[in-house]
Parts: structure tokens; sequence; C-alpha cells
């Protein structure tokens, strides 16, 4: 903006510069913002980088909004900069978010995800819809004394906030890799990744059905039903369908290049289909993501190939989420409460928040209890045997339910298709959702760390092997999901007993019967150890994905019933110990 000011685009046009380069100068002037904050921050501040830029964006923002009743120049920038965010749902929806989920699916275990797959099914499906009618609901009655809105509206308004996003979630996780124990990490990281795509479904379906409000109420739902099965099924299939064909291609070379380039190809005609076909960016990238991150890292990629697609996602992951938090902040330029009326604004602001909370924790507890009672009615066990549900989870869930840019993205969306930002409905629809995205970004995100050891300090009631009390203040505050021994005793992974597992000393590993054992360690093991290769989570082992010699083969013996082509079983388990030996080797 500065440049802007001091070398205006007209002066740039006329030394041949045109609309081209000054995209290119746009990009480049965020990329050396994020930069800058981040080096200040590693050395001086030491807090999540995702935090901090969205926060000195924020403040950047403020200051020019002042600055522009005192430079005129000022003011045409920021005009200039807010027909750039205007871009910004396109931004994020169609190119970065496939990106960032691809970057965040490839780190998923699909043995750790398949020992907590019903609780993430349970909080995906039936949490963000619980969200979604809480948020819409209490939403609908505060604004009544306020600036009343359609019930309809505000259920959208429901959707949009209601999934957590998984590249805040995972940008302050990996800042604090040891603040909570690894199956709590986990139980919260696929939670916000799942959740995240569920949510982006049912914005798109709630959508649909508040524009066309004309239309009868049967062919509304009708409609909404078509953009589900459009959005997952179509989504899931071509997720599925060319992953496979990367891995297919990955196990075709030995190159280390081409084996990433591979993947970078995926994700983006993964996007440019989906766009195409109207399915789920989320949910393919995710798909494709868990396949090329389990069979594709195993099977198909060299040792360097395999090191340099951990470097190079890293690298798009830290640069586009940098970006993306730098404009959540400079988002700000919008916020206008003098449209609402400072009064009303800060009655809005102080209650919206609160509502954010309640509407999470209610939907985390009601999701839990539907899949206990789920379990009494159908008189069997859905969980895998080491989970168990503790308050304190809900509190951690609750807390680390960060908002980000694509609920920045889904709002301003949603505000083109039922007003525009400059009306009273769509101003408070931008500023409800921007007060919660900052929120949870700077609130709940500098305080995060605090609040899990406020909530584990209260679980320091340990259960020993064989003991059948039941602690009051474990069973509130224990944010753990907790471990079943070969006793079916319970045992704790908690980080924030040091004390108790330096007594200890053990480290819960998986046995090969799927039961849990204890067994030796030293002192800070409390960790979830995990064998990929075993039957735990109830996925069977992780064999190689047929390739294209083993398809013809078994058409070919199924159509000509050619003996020669036939394989045996001991030479498959011959060949997949030669495999599982090399990969042993690779590790």
């Amino acid at each position: 903006v500065v440049f802007e000011a001091l070398c205006p685009f007209e002066d740039r046009a006329k030394m041949g510069h045109g609309d081209g380069s000054d995209i290119f100068s746009s990009i480049m002037y965020l990329l050396s913002g994020t930069v800058l904050i981040r080096v200040v921050n590693y050395h001086y501040i030491k807090l999540a980088p995702s935090v901090v830029t969205a926060l000195s964006a924020v403040v950047w923002g403020g200051a020019l909004m002042l600055l522009q009743t005192v430079n005129s120049d000022i003011a045409a920038s920021l005009e200039a900069l807010r027909d750039i965010l205007r871009n910004f749902p396109e931004l994020v929806m169609d190119y970065m978010l496939g990106f960032l989920l691809f970057a965040a699916a490839i780190e998923v275990d699909l043995g750790r995800l398949g020992r907590v797959r019903s609780t993430v099914i349970s909080l995906a499906l039936g949490g963000t819809f619980l969200s979604t009618l809480f948020v819409g609901t209490l939403t609908w009655l505060l604004l009544r004394r306020i600036v009343p809105l359609p019930f309809e509206i505000c259920l959208l308004f429901g959707t949009v906030v209601s999934p957590t996003d998984p590249i805040a979630v995972t940008s302050v996780l990996n800042e604090k890799p040891d603040l909570i124990s690894e199956s709590t990490r986990y139980f919260v990281w696929c939670e916000s990744l799942f959740n995240d795509a569920v949510g982006v479904v049912l914005y798109y379906g709630m959508l649909n059905f508040t524009v066309n409000g004309d239309a009868p109420v049967s062919d509304r739902l009708w409609a909404v039903v078509q953009v589900f099965l459009r959005e997952c099924v179509v989504g899931v299939v071509l997720g599925l369908v060319m992953g496979y064909i990367a891995y297919l291609l990955i196990q075709a070379v030995s190159e280390p290049v081409l084996e990433i380039t591979i993947t970078v190809v995926l994700v983006g005609i993964l996007e440019v289909m989906c766009v195409e076909l109207g399915a789920s960016i989320p949910l393919a990238t995710i798909c494709a993501g868990l396949l090329i991150g389990n069979y594709g890292l195993e099977f198909g990629f060299s040792p360097e190939g395999a090191e340099g697609f951990h470097q190079i996602w890293r690298f798009i992951d830290e640069t586009l989420n940098s970006v993306l938090f730098l404009m959540i902040g400079l988002m700000s330029i919008y916020w206008a409460p003098d449209i609402l009326g400072w009064g009303k604004y800060f009655v809005m602001m102080l209650a919206i928040i609160p509502i954010s909370l309640f509407s999470r924790a209610m939907s985390i507890t009601l999701s839990l209890s539907m899949l206990l009672w789920a379990e009494k009615l159908f008189g069997r066990k859905l969980r895998h045997p080491s989970v168990r549900y503790r308050a304190g989870t809900i509190g951690v869930l609750t807390w680390g339910g960060l908002r980000g840019g694509l609920t920045i993205a889904l709002a301003l969306g949603a505000i083109r298709n039922i007003s525009t930002i400059n009306s009273a409905s769509g101003n408070i629809f931008f500023l409800m959702t921007y007060t919660i995205v900052v929120w949870s970004l700077v609130g709940q995100g500098l305080t995060f760390e605090t609040a899990c050891r406020l909530i584990q300090d209260g679980s320091y009631y340990y259960k020993s092997a064989g003991d059948t009390t039941n602690g009051i203040a474990r069973a509130f505050f224990d944010a753990d999901i907790s471990v079943v021994g070969e006793s079916g005793s319970s045992i704790n992974a908690s980080r924030s007993a040091h004390l108790i597992r330096g007594l200890t000393q053990g480290t819960i590993l998986y046995s090969e019967e799927g039961s849990f054992s204890s067994t030796g360690g030293k002192e800070g093991d409390g960790d979830v150890a995990h064998n990929r290769y075993s039957s735990m989570a109830g996925l069977g082992e992780l064999r190689p994905l047929p390739g294209i010699n083993q398809i013809f083969k078994g058409v070919s013996t199924k159509l000509f019933n050619r003996g020669s082509m036939e394989v045996t079983d001991s030479e498959e388990e011959e060949e997949y110990e030669d495999d599982a030996s090399d990969i042993v080797k690779k590790n």
C-alpha cells in the first residue's frame, strides 16, 4: 500500500507495466510481509506464526484505515487492496484450500485414524449439523432486537462458522507438538480435518436452499439433496480414482523430482475437475492425500523422493498458510461497525463469541453422547476399546476449535448471494464472522497452551493398574483419550503428569492381538506408539495397492483361465515379505 502511494498504478502503466506485473507485485509484497513477520516472530515474539501474522495484519489494516483520512493516496490504495481481497473466496476455495488440505491429509496415518474413526465420523457429521442449529437459532434470537435477519440466513451463518479450520488448528498444534498427548492431538487434528469437508458441503446445500427462496419447499429440499450427492459422491470418487492413478505413476518411475511433481499436479488437476463437475474440493483432496500419504509413501516413493516429498509439501503448506493468515488480518479494512452503530456492534460482539463457544461445546457433547447411546441401543461397541470420553476432552476440542480463512471465504461467498457487504445485513454477516475468526485466532490461539495445561493439571489424579476407583477430578478434567491395558484398567497418557510418568516409566504400545501393553520407557514417555503394520485399527495390514500388472493378470486369468498367469499364495506372501523388508531397511 505504501508503494502504491509512492508510485501509483497510473505511473507504472506509463513505464510499460500492466495488470500482470501489478498482480505479481501484490503477491510478492504479501510474501515479503509474511517473511518479515515470521523472522521477527522467530527471534523476539516466539508465538504461533499464524496468530502473529493475522494479528499484525489486523493492526496494519486498522492503522491504514486511520491514515486514509489524512492521505488520499492511501485511501486509493486501500480501495485497490479491497479489489484484490474481493477475490478472496475464489482464491481460498478454488486454489489454496486443496493444496492446504492435501498437505494436512498426507500426514494422517490410516491406522491411527481407524482407531478413532467412529468418534471422528460422529463429530464431523453430527457435531457440525448440531452446531449449525445451535448457532443459527441463538444468533436469530440475538439479532431480533438489533437488526432482525431471516432464520434461513442465520442458519447459513451457522454453516459458515460451525466447521473448524484444520489449517488454523494444525498451525497452532505444530508449534507445540508436546502440548497434549499424541492420542488427543490426533483426535483434535482428524476431527478438524473432516468436519471442515462436511461443513463445506453443508454450506453449499444451505446456500442453495436460501437463494432459491421463492421455489416450493419440496423443490428446494430436492436441490439440497442433489448438491449433497454431487459434492460428496463425486468428490470422494474423484479423489480416490485420481489418487490411485497418481500412485501408479509414482510406482512406475524412480525419479524423486518427478515423483513429487506428480503429487503437485494431482492436487491442481483435482481442483480443476472439481470446479468443472461441481464436486467438493476438500473431500477430493483429503481422499487423495490419505491414499498418497499412506500407500504412496510406503510402496511408491523412492527413499529420496519420500524425503523431498515431505519437505516440498511443508514448504507449500507454510507459505500458503502465511499468505492466508496475512490476508485474514487485512480483511479488517472491511470492518465498518459505524453502519450498524457502535453500541449495537459491541453488544453483538460480546454475545456472538459466547454463542460460538457454547454451540461448539454442546455439539461435541451431544455427538459423543449419541455415539454412546447408539452403542447401548445396538448392544455392540462402536468405538475402539482404547477410546474413553472425558469432560476434559470436550474442553480441549472446544477451545481448539479455531476458525480461519475458510470461514471468511464462506462468509464472503454467502454475502455475494444474499446481499452486498455494504448493506446492513451483509455488514452484520461479515462483522459477526470476522469477530469469531479474530477471537479464535488471537484469543483462543494465544491461550490454547494455557487452557490445555489448566485442563490437564486438573487430571493429576492417576488411576493405576488394577485400581477401579473413579476420581471426580480425573473424570471431569481428563483431556486425553484413555487407553485400556491388558487387565482392563485405564492407563492415562497425559503429557502433563511428568511425575507420574517418571514413576511408572511406561510407554503404551500396540500388541499383536490388538490390545495394549505397558512396557518400560524413559522419563517423559507417554505418547501412544503405533505400528503401521499391526491390525490394531481394524483395517488389517497395510499392503501395496494392486498395480497395472496385477490388474491385467487378474483380468486375463478370469477371461482366459491361463494357469501360467496365476500367482500362488506362497508367492504373494513371499513378495509381500520382500516389500516389508525393503520398507524396514528404508525406515
